[in-house]
């Protein structure tokens, strides 16, 4: 099984809660599972979230070639 993305619902701190995109290991199903319905699964949600918080960004700018 694996984490292949996560996002924030709610507007309020009281109504925020966080899903996770899992894709199961059978490989045929993918679904957003709330993260309190993955408590058996804590130590890799919190290895998916240790790498999503190192990647690294971006460079912002427009990014493209630069000319000589």
């Amino acid at each position: 099984m694996n984490i292949l993305n996560h996002r924030r619902l709610g507007q309020h701190k009281k109504n925020q809660r966080n899903e996770f995109l899992m894709k199961w290991a059978d490989g045929q199903e993918i679904s957003w599972e709330r993260d309190i319905d993955l408590w058996q699964f804590e130590d890799l949600v919190q290895d998916y979230l240790k790498t999503y918080l190192t990647r690294a960004s971006a460079p912002s700018g427009g990014g493209g070639l630069s000319q000589p």
